[in-house]
């Protein structure tokens, strides 16, 4: 099942999506997941602002419904640069290899301590089962390039 089956728009989206940030949580290794989680939404393009499990540092995902660009890109840096995100994660359904080499090379070069994550999600359904969202992290801190199955 495509993501823009399920949503057809930002709007009807991100609450779907917020409503799965505790998976996207442990799917960034946060035991708790994300505390406090709150949506932001553009005209084409959603997100969840969040905490850690230590609840001190704020953790910004930045998503959208296609193939990342580097608008997604930017919007995730800038959301890092005015929210002093600890960790910021970069989710669509898919990451191009230069959002990935992006990524990547982010970890290798943030001197304050931020991590940078990729994370490719989908949405399945078998028979008549309602809609599940899968996350598949394909770039984290300590990775190097990372380069998902599908390219």
């Amino acid at each position: 099942m495509c993501i823009r089956d399920r949503a057809q728009g930002a709007e009807d989206f991100a609450p779907w999506f917020l409503a799965h940030s505790q998976q996207l949580g442990a799917v960034l290794g946060l035991q708790a997941g994300l505390s406090d989680a709150r949506q932001f939404t553009t005209k084409s393009a959603t997100g969840v602002l969040g905490r850690d499990d230590n609840g001190e540092d704020v953790v910004v995902v930045s998503s959208k419904n296609a193939v990342a660009d580097d608008s997604d890109l930017g919007r995730a840096l800038g959301m890092a640069a005015s929210s002093g995100a600890a960790s910021v994660a970069l989710v669509s359904a898919t990451l191009q290899q230069d959002q990935l080499k992006a990524l990547a090379w982010l970890n290798g070069q943030t001197r304050s301590g931020v991590k940078w994550y990729g994370i490719e999600m989908s949405v399945v359904r078998i028979a008549d089962s309602p809609a599940a969202m899968l996350f598949d992290l394909v770039a984290a801190p300590g990775q190097q390039e990372a380069v998902p199955d599908h390219q």
